[in-house]
């Protein structure tokens, strides 16, 4: 095992000059990438999701690791895993890739001989990563190509808080997103600095998570376009994301597997209580007592005609959170930004402005199961407590997997 993944690269990069003929080799690596063809031309240029068939391909990778660089990506990958704080599960930031491009970055930083070209290099590896994680997303996203109608339907629907409508294209999102890198103001050019694991890791993540979070939000738009053309919230993502979890998929349509499941345990007390659910819930409502919470659920658990009076609200509810989620552009990938997406449901839930007839209602019949069941008449408690049980059924549902 690897103490640090410094010394990974020391091994792998022994002897490597970062100077101006490997910068070259970089610049023109990319170039070469982003005018493979017209269709990527046209996408880089453009401002469309969905329309382009992009690939960051597995000869892509070999060139940039054989030809630039001269390490076997395989032994690579390897070592990569064995390093201290890195789990070979964590898709991205185990990422061989990644993690290569990142030491690059640093070392360009701190011990490269290109002079002026400094940040340009850095630029250069900036677009690199980008160009894997964008076409990845969209690769392994999409099964189909989308119609050019609903491509730009959903770009004139974006709005200025768009980073893709307010810049115009692709290009200039990365260009914008480079900037993240670039000394002397650079988001993390403090940890390139200092690389070592845990700043390889927070870099690679945060990198990776601002493309991913422009592809999720423009995404979200384009399933509200569809929807409304359609009538049904239909996609054409693929069961795994772009780095090989099942995080991008195919459940707005089918809120029902998660209510079927929640179903299948909520009359069997021992599967349906879960601790670490609990302390999520519980975590985004600082006021609820957590024990409180169990209680009803437990007494609510053993009380069959109980179930049956509310499982219709609780199906809704379900339901309701899905769509709301799906609007906002999570696709399933909820378990990524738990507590961010728990508290949005929260906040979507207390609204006072929020007139949904049917909330209004399920919410008052959430409040006679929390007085009911957890025995505690104070109004503040059970406005509470239904919060908890809004949150705690939805989470329940989606963690299936796990438990």
């Amino acid at each position: 095992m690897y103490k640090d993944i410094k010394d990974v690269f020391a091994k792998h990069l022994a002897g490597t000059k970062y100077d101006n003929e490997l910068y070259k080799k970089i610049k023109i690596f990319r170039i070469n990438w982003s005018t493979k063809s017209d269709e990527y031309i046209e996408f880089l240029g453009g401002n469309l999701l969905g329309l382009h068939d992009i690939r960051f391909s597995s000869r892509d990778e070999d060139i940039f690791f054989n030809d630039i660089l001269g390490i076997d990506q395989n032994e690579l990958r390897s070592d990569i895993h064995s390093v201290k704080g890195i789990n070979p599960s964590w898709k991205v930031s185990s990422n061989p890739l990644y993690q290569t491009i990142v030491y690059l970055m640093h070392s360009f930083l701190t011990k490269g001989t290109v002079g002026k070209n400094t940040e340009d290099a850095l630029r250069e590896l900036y677009y690199i990563f980008a160009y894997k994680a964008i076409s990845s997303l969209i690769s392994n996203g999409f099964k189909h190509k989308v119609k050019e109608s609903v491509a730009k339907a959903t770009y004139e629907r974006l709005s200025n808080r768009f980073l893709l409508k307010k810049l115009g294209s692709w290009n200039a999102v990365f260009e914008y997103r480079a900037l993240d890198v670039l000394p002397p103001n650079g988001l993390h050019v403090k940890e390139l600095k200092r690389l070592n694991t845990d700043n390889s890791i927070l870099i690679t993540n945060d990198v990776q998570g601002r493309v991913r979070d422009i592809f999720k939000n423009v995404y979200g738009v384009m399933m509200e376009v569809i929807n409304e053309d359609t009538g049904i919230l239909s996609t054409s993502l693929n069961q795994t994301d772009s780095e090989g979890d099942t995080s991008i998929r195919d459940i707005t349509d089918r809120p029902d597997s998660y209510v079927k499941y929640l179903m299948d345990v909520i009359d069997k007390p021992n599967d349906l209580i879960k601790d670490d659910v609990l302390t999520l819930v519980s975590t985004v409502l600082p006021n609820l007592d957590k024990e409180i919470l169990k209680t009803t659920l437990y007494n609510l658990s053993n009380d069959l005609d109980g179930i049956k009076k509310i499982k219709d609200d609780i199906s809704y509810s379900i339901t309701v959170n899905l769509e709301y989620l799906n609007s906002k552009g999570y696709q399933n990938n909820y378990m990524d930004d738990i507590l961010d997406i728990l508290s949005m449901i929260k906040n979507y839930w207390n609204n006072s402005k929020n007139k949904n007839k049917k909330i209004l209602r399920i919410k008052k019949d959430f409040n006679k199961v929390a007085k009911k069941y957890s025995n505690k008449k104070t109004s503040w408690i059970l406005v509470t407590l239904v919060s908890g049980l809004i949150l705690y059924f939805f989470l329940r549902a989606i963690v299936k997997k796990q438990n």
